[in-house]
């Protein structure tokens, strides 16, 4: 799925349509693309199956796994949770994850936002201890690992270094603050209030879910599924419609009412220990 917010009005339909010819072959993955500019929808089609095996066209609701797109929802749940005051974002991370040990330098849930924390991430990690690439891995599996280390990459906002570690660790603060499991309360909290009807975070990669799209990657032999490892949530794992996403976007530049403040702050950028700017804010990257 490919949401984005057009800088030019789309001459013609038949030319967008042009673009995304290559995937709309048989036997070929696809996707679906959304354009919209000035809050109204352009262009909406579908091209490609969503299921090789049994020939299922996409369509324009067909669902699809946003992977690190996901971290933007959770970065959204630690925002809502600091504007009612229930934690702050420069709260010490072990305020809320007591089994997580205390390293030599403090770090705060700013610095997981911004993946400055210095904290190793659990794909090296399992592949350190001889995991294979496809098997399982859930939150519980990081605890596990992260309550054994004792050093981190570098100090806390010395550098930027991609993270999931501290994307899962935030959802497992959500659940610890609302006292309330992190699927449900996202829908409740974020998805839900801002119109995303279709919009959910999966935990569990074998149910079955309607309209859901499968994965997959291309090889010199052609396509092959790909198979979903993980079993977490908070980094990735959020599955959503091109509609409900651009309905999302949209907030950045016209934010729903009670929701101004929230997008702005999702958007806020830091600088690291040394004076340079961070380009990634709250799950979201700045650039052009």
């Amino acid at each position: 799925s490919l949401g984005s917010i057009a800088q030019q009005e789309i001459t013609t339909e038949e030319s967008m349509d042009n673009l995304f010819e290559e995937w709309d072959a048989e036997d070929h993955p696809g996707g679906v693309i959304g354009v919209m500019l000035k809050d109204e929808l352009l262009y909406a089609k579908a091209f490609g199956e969503a299921n090789l095996t049994h020939g299922v066209k996409n369509d324009t609701s067909t669902l699809f796994n946003i992977a690190s797109i996901s971290k933007q929802f959770t970065a959204m749940g630690i925002i809502r949770l600091h504007e009612q005051g229930l934690l702050d974002i420069d709260d010490e991370i072990q305020k809320y994850l007591p089994t997580i040990p205390h390293f030599q330098e403090k770090i705060t849930i700013r610095h997981l936002m911004h993946h400055t924390s210095g904290l190793r991430s659990l794909h090296g990690l399992v592949e350190m201890a001889g995991w294979r690439q496809n098997d399982p891995r859930t939150t519980d599996d990081l605890f596990r690992l992260m309550e054994y280390q004792k050093e981190l990459n570098f100090a806390p906002g010395d550098e930027y270094l991609y993270c999931n570690t501290g994307y899962m660790f935030m959802a497992r603060i959500i659940e610890n603050v609302s006292g309330q499991d992190f699927i449900s309360w996202t829908k409740e909290n974020i998805f839900e209030p801002l119109g995303m009807k279709s919009t959910y975070v999966e935990e569990d990669y074998t149910l079955i879910v309607e309209h859901n799209a499968d994965s997959y990657h291309s090889t010199k032999n052609g396509f092959k599924k790909s198979i979903p490892f993980w079993g977490y949530h908070g980094s990735g794992n959020g599955h959503t419609t091109v509609t409900d996403l651009l309905r999302w976007y949209n907030n950045f530049t016209h934010p729903q009412k009670g929701w101004e403040k929230a997008f702005e702050l999702l958007t806020t950028q830091d600088t690291l220990n040394n004076g340079e700017l961070n380009t990634y804010a709250f799950g979201v990257q700045i650039d052009s």
